[in-house]
């Protein structure tokens, strides 16, 4: 039998607030692939020689074989726990980020180690903290989920300037190494001891058959064949894309569209701070007011920046605002995407479900940026990426704000008819 969810959000917070904290840091590092790549990007096109497209072609190895694992592992993770998954996956995905730094001047060599990364990536992807949390928090999901998924708008921030320094320091080969070991170190002994989601409990006090089925919401069939799971998959699709071509090429973005590399690398760091406002902001609002309209907001927002990056400038303050509203909708964007299928698709097959929508979203990273990579190897500007980013983001924005109510919203009544003489008194 299921167990009672507290009633409080306090109560809720009290329980498991060091589940939220085990998330904080598994999030910093779920992207620590793209976050970093275009720090090393212009070290790796230095000294092997390669195109962007070629250095960025590691991602579209990585998509494709995202594609075919996200559902698979989301299911495992829904039958066995996240614990199970995510704490040797993050000691496994730390290995291998650190063997980036072995490659040769082979690019089959490079896809050859982002293929191993993409799968042990699915051991440590971002549903196995918001499983987790979803399951513990009801009252406070809203908040709980903001908190966890800022994780990675600090690694953003963290990453970029730790890859910088690594790099300065010991060059980009010891960089990969030093940067992949001491991270997930860190992380996976805090989640040893902290990371356990409702089904991991519910195994560890004796309940070994399928513990997902005591959660709510539909089976895997029963979401595959809703519109709701279509809409926020193209959503997620859209925005993908748009993210994946701009924030993987950042700096080269930045650089060539008038900053130094110094400018570019600190306006980068202050995405991941804009990140966890916008987590946070949407965070706090989602627990009271229909979430598809803060997220359509939220999707729209790289408009902004788009318009502003396709005219050159060299002041780093004056880029300072556009890549801000770009950061908000970075995080935001993360935030709104698991929250609003926990709460539309629901917890039972959360994990498998959203393994199929990370399956499109594995597509659009493979191709945002190895297009935009392409795009400034055709034209040396990035202005195409940014003028098609504008259309994506409303296509992203109007799905979500096609979107219906909460299937566990309270069903409308019809309003209370007037009291008649005679009629008896509501109760209450």
């Amino acid at each position: 039998m299921a167990e009672t969810v507290p009633q409080t959000a306090s109560q809720e917070w009290r329980a498991h607030w060091t589940l939220v904290m085990a998330g904080v840091l598994g999030f910093s590092m779920t992207a620590i692939g793209s976050i970093t790549l275009g720090i090393f990007t212009q070290p790796l096109e230095r000294d092997l020689g390669w195109s962007r497209a070629e250095i960025t072609s590691g991602f579209t190895a990585f998509a494709i074989t995202s594609f075919f694992l996200g559902p698979i592992f989301g299911h495992l993770i829904d039958r066995f726990g996240p614990r199970r998954i995510g704490v040797p996956g993050v000691a496994l995905l730390g290995i291998v980020f650190a063997l980036f730094g072995t490659t040769t001047a082979s690019v089959i060599n490079w896809l050859a180690l982002w293929i191993l990364f993409a799968i042990v990536s699915q051991m440590a992807k971002p549903t196995i903290w918001t499983s987790a949390v979803s399951s513990e928090f009801a009252t406070s999901r809203g908040l709980a989920l903001a908190v966890t998924v800022a994780g990675s708008g600090l690694g953003s921030s963290f990453a970029g300037l730790y890859a910088h320094y690594l790099i300065e320091a010991l060059g980009w080969r010891l960089a990969y190494a030093a940067l992949g070991l001491s991270w997930a170190g860190v992380v996976c002994v805090i989640n040893y001891f902290f990371l356990h989601g409702r089904i991991d409990r519910m195994r560890a006090s004796g309940q070994k058959h399928a513990p997902a089925a005591l959660l709510p919401g539909p089976t895997v069939r029963e979401g595959l064949r809703s519109a709701t799971f279509y809409k926020l998959a193209g959503a997620h699709f859209f925005a993908t894309l748009l993210l994946s071509a701009v924030m993987i090429q950042l700096v080269p973005v930045l650089t060539v569209t008038g900053l130094s590399r110094q400018d570019a690398v600190w306006i980068g760091s202050t995405i991941g701070l804009a990140g966890i406002l916008g987590k946070i902001i949407c965070g706090s609002l989602v627990d009271h007011m229909p979430g598809k309209h803060i997220a359509a907001v939220v999707y729209a927002l790289p408009i902004i920046p788009c318009v502003a990056l396709l005219t050159p400038n060299d002041d780093a303050l004056a880029r300072l605002i556009p890549m801000f509203a770009f950061g908000l909708s970075v995080g935001g964007q993360v935030h709104m995407h698991q929250y609003l299928a926990s709460r539309y698709l629901g917890l039972r097959s959360f994990a498998t479900l959203m393994g199929f929508m990370g399956s499109a979203g594995s597509i659009a990273v493979g191709l945002g940026p190895f297009i935009s990579g392409r795009v400034f190897d055709l034209t040396k500007s990035y202005d195409l990426v940014l003028i098609a980013g504008i259309p994506i983001s409303i296509a992203a924005a109007l799905l979500l704000l096609s979107l219906g109510r909460y299937p566990d919203a309270p069903a409308r009544t019809d309003r209370p008819r007037p009291f008649r003489a005679g009629q008896p008194a509501a109760a209450g």
